[in-house]
């Protein structure tokens, strides 16, 4: 159902996800989407049909113990939204005071997902909190490495950064 929609009224399958997904008018939030951010919505049900209902189900049924969290040594950026209706903001405040070091930045975002410019301010955080990070070389397989290429899950844009914008950020994550 959800790819005959995608297929036949983009507009209105915008709509329902932002009523499901967004705190804000849903109308209001279509108003502000691009035809790209549009279709990007059609697109992501055309690609994950009814396995999307399993994903969204496990991003509000997920808890994570303070002790779990509490062993992440990594540098970590915690990027949410206030306006996201599916997974609350205290989520992201519980994950940023319980991962040591960690740093939580309030997405713009009218939603659960990021879209157009929205994005694009997502996309600058991130480059800039990778930037601020020494990458590591030792140990680094190729499995983790970094230098295939750069795209924040929050951004399906051609527009998105690649790593060589990174101004030669390449390395292994922790």
């Amino acid at each position: 159902m959800l790819k005959i929609l995608a297929r036949t009224s983009p507009k209105s399958l915008a709509r329902v996800t932002m009523s499901i997904f967004g705190s804000h008018d849903p109308d209001e939030a279509v108003k502000r989407m691009s035809q790209a951010d549009i279709d990007g919505i059609g697109n992501f049900y055309l690609r994950w049909g009814a396995s999307w209902g399993q994903a969204g189900s496990n991003d509000m049924d997920q808890t994570t113990e303070d002790a779990a969290l509490n062993t992440i040594k990594a540098p970590t950026l915690i990027v949410h939204s206030r306006a996201d209706a599916a997974v609350p903001f205290a989520a992201a405040e519980y994950s940023h005071a319980n991962i040591p070091g960690s740093e939580l930045w309030e997405s713009p975002a009218w939603s659960h997902m990021t879209l157009g410019s929205e994005a694009a301010a997502v996309d600058a955080k991130v480059i800039e909190f990778l930037k601020k990070r020494k990458p590591t070389t030792d140990g680094c397989s190729r499995s983790r490495s970094l230098d295939r290429g750069y795209r924040t899950t929050a951004s399906a844009t051609p527009s998105s950064p690649s790593f060589s914008e990174l101004g030669g950020f390449l390395g292994c994550l922790p």
